[in-house]
């Protein structure tokens, strides 16, 4: 999710582990976020192709100046959040919009 975060332009990451088993893991990032759109057709699509469809450079979000590439390549870090549950929220915004979208993978 760090990396997720890195290829979205984040300069802050915060992470909350929890102290209970069953708790909420949470990260929060002030990267670009993505439109619903951009997260069905690439958070959802498994081997999505960053570089194909993005390029090597991470897109900062307005204000933050940089130049870093992405760390993503082949679409299947970001489902390692399966290996600790079957179930997630994410929580984005993009181009002034908020989703929330629950994934409950049966």
């Amino acid at each position: 999710m760090v990396a997720n975060a890195w290829d979205a332009g984040a300069t802050d990451v915060q992470i909350y582990i929890p102290d209970e088993y069953g708790g909420k893991l949470t990260i929060i990032d002030n990267g670009t976020g993505l439109t619903k759109e951009q997260f069905l057709n690439r958070w959802m699509r498994l081997g999505y192709n960053r570089i194909k469809h993005q390029g090597k450079n991470v897109i900062f979000p307005k204000g933050v100046q940089g130049t870093r590439l992405a760390c993503g390549r082949n679409g299947v870090g970001r489902h390692g959040l399966l290996c600790f549950n079957k179930e997630y929220l994410v929580i984005t915004e993009a181009e002034g919009n908020k989703i929330d979208i629950y994934y409950n993978y049966h």
